[in-house]
This record gives C-alpha cells, sequence and structure tokens, in this order.
C-alpha cells in the first residue's frame, strides 16, 4: 500500500515492562530495525512507570489496555514523529483494534494477547468474529495468540487438536490466514536445567485477503529472543531488503559520552585552532566519526557478531535440541546483554 511501505512494527511479549534487560533490549531493537510501532503484551506495571523512557526514545502511548496485576497488558505506542495517523476502532482487554491512516489510504491492526486460559481465551475468539463485520477496511491481526494451529507448531508437548480446530474456525469465521514468519519455527520456549524442554508458535501475524493484496511484499520476521521466553516479532510493511542508498547523517551517539575517554577527544577538536563555531563543531564530528571507528567499531561488530551467532543458534535448537546448543545460547545471551548496557 502507498504511503506506508516503511512502516515497521514490533509486537512483543515483554513479560515485564519493567525489567532493566526487557528496556535495554527493546531500546536496541528501535534503533536497529527503524520501528515506528511498538506494540507491547504482559507488561506487569502501568504505563506511568516508564512513561519517561519511552518518551527518551521518541515513544508516546496510543491505546493502552493496562495490566491486572501481572495479567494481561496491551501497549500501543506510536512514534511522535510519525506521518500516519490513529484512531481507536474496539478496546477489549484481549485485543486492541485501531484503524492507521494517512491520506485517503487506511486500514486496521489488532494487537492480540490472548488469555494463557482456554475458557478466557474462548472470549477473545467471540469478540473477533463479533467485530469482523464492522472492520470493512484491511485488517492486520498480531501478537500472542497463546495457540496453535498445527502440530508441526509445538515441539516436546502435547498439541491439543480441539482447541487447534476452535481457532482454526474463527479464523474461517474472520476470513483471516497465517501469513507465516520468517526466520525460524517457534516463537516460546520453556526451559529447565539449561534446556529447553518445550517449544511453540505461539505468536503470530494474521490478515484478510484484502491486507495481504494491499501489502504484498509484507513480511513478518522472528527476531531472536533475549530477555523474555517469547522472540518479538518484526512486521515489515514494505520489502525488508530493500535499502536506501545515500550519504548517511552524523549523528551523537549517547553512548560516547559514557566513554572516560570521549571528553578528551572533543576538548582536543575543539581547541586545536581558532576558527568561526561552525569550524570547531565541524572538527568535532570528523574526530567522533573516527573516535567511533576506531573505539566504538570493534564494540559494534563485535555485537553483530554475536546477534549473527545468537540467531544461528536459536535457529538452530528450533530444528534440534541439545544441552551445549542450549548452554551456548545462554552464554551468548550474557555476552549480548553485556554489549547492551
Amino acid at each position: 500500500m502507498i504511503g506506508f511501505e516503511d512502516l515497521n512494527i514490533i509486537s512483543w511479549n515483554v513479560r515485564g515492562a519493567l525489567h532493566e534487560n526487557g528496556r535495554l533490549f527493546v531500546r536496541d531493537l528501535i534503533r536497529a530495525q527503524k520501528v515506528d510501532m511498538v506494540l507491547l503484551f504482559e507488561t506487569r506495571c502501568q504505563f506511568a512507570q516508564v512513561s519517561r523512557f519511552w518518551s527518551t526514545l521518541g515513544f508516546a502511548p496510543k491505546f493502552i489496555q493496562e495490566a491486572q496485576g501481572f495479567s494481561g497488558g496491551i501497549w500501543v505506542l506510536i512514534r511522535t514523529i510519525a506521518n500516519f495517523s490513529c484512531r481507536l476502532l474496539h478496546m477489549h482487554n484481549q485485543a486492541v483494534s485501531f484503524e492507521i491512516w494517512r491520506d485517503n489510504l487506511s486500514w486496521a491492526c489488532s494487537a492480540i494477547y490472548a488469555s494463557p486460559i482456554p475458557t478466557q481465551r474462548e472470549n477473545l475468539w467471540e469478540h473477533l468474529c463479533h467485530i469482523r463485520g464492522s472492520i470493512t477496511i484491511p485488517w492486520l491481526l498480531v501478537g500472542d495468540m497463546n495457540e496453535t494451529l498445527l502440530p508441526s507448531e509445538v515441539r516436546g508437548g502435547e498439541f491439543m487438536a480441539r482447541r487447534a480446530a476452535k481457532f482454526a474456525e474463527v479464523l474461517a469465521q474472520c476470513n483471516l490466514v497465517d501469513l507465516g514468519l520468517v526466520g525460524g519455527r517457534y516463537t516460546w520456549f520453556r526451559k529447565r536445567n539449561n534446556r529447553i524442554i518445550l517449544s511453540k508458535k505461539l505468536d503470530r501475524g494474521l490478515g484478510d485477503v484484502d491486507w495481504r493484496m494491499a501489502f504484498p511484499e509484507a513480511t513478518i520476521e522472528i527476531l531472536h529472543r533475549l530477555h523474555s521466553d517469547h522472540c518479538p516479532l518484526l512486521v515489515h510493511c514494505g520489502n525488508s531488503s530493500v535499502v536506501g542508498e545515500g550519504t548517511r547523517l552524523f549523528r551523537f551517539m549517547a553512548a560516547w559520552a559514557d566513554h572516560p575517554g570521549y571528553q578528551q577527544v572533543v576538548q582536543g577538536a575543539w581547541q586545536r585552532e581558532e576558527g568561526p563555531i561552525h569550524s570547531k563543531l565541524d572538527r568535532v564530528r570528523i574526530a567522533s566519526e573516527k573516535f567511533n571507528k576506531e573505539t566504538f567499531g570493534g564494540i559494534f561488530r563485535r555485537k553483530r557478531w554475536v546477534e549473527g551467532r545468537l540467531r544461528g543458534v536459536q535457529l538452530d535448537l528450533s530444528m534440534r535440541v541439545t544441552s551445549s546448543m542450549a548452554q551456548l545460547e545462554s552464554e551468548l545471551q550474557l555476552e549480548y546483554k553485556s554489549i547492551l548496557k
């Protein structure tokens, strides 16, 4: 759909939005993936407790379904400089549905956090079937469905055929299809004694035919997990393989200020010789870029290596589980966290 090609959405069951590791990870995700919208589930706190953190990232709350104790919680957060608008369509304790529009184009999105209790999940299915008739624009549903559709979506546990059949019936009634995932097979993992004992595809994207036709190149990518036992999903509304070419603008990185040697870099460039302010600022820019390449470059290369290795290990774990591979995953997760800090 023209006008939304660059829209990227993160959907993540974060299992506690106050946790420091979770915030470190989501900050890194937003910066790396150029995210415009974040859908968080199982937040375990009130948004007011983390509003300052999200404000520093340039995001504001749009629709908030607060958690009741440790239960539930759906946050829809939008970048403050987003080039699109949203309005609420339906609010449910397991789903927040809203319209996204820009100019004269619009589509609907539902952020889903299905209850882990099967009897309460029935209320969600009824709600989706009820609102189907009122949604006449392309419709995307993304989030934690807490349900599987096929035996191949479960490893190490029992496939609940009756519940899967009910889920499939709801999709048929709502004219929805599974949009598929790239980057892995499962999205949720349970460990015991550092060994994965259960894996499931609980998080997914669903869409109607109109949405798929409006976004023919859209993909939903499974990202590596770090803080939560759920993997984040990244919805690329356009072609994610297209990367723009051009001159990269200079941007100050907050991490430089925490480095003990950066103040000396700035002072040296500023005081090297007299001249107009713009000349001094240009010298600081050049010195900062050199500092970033020589000092921080190793950190970024290490981060990319660990991230790629972690993704590979987790993908391998989705195919086969070994204690050595699970141990390596834990070690890489710890190293990745240390880099983010």
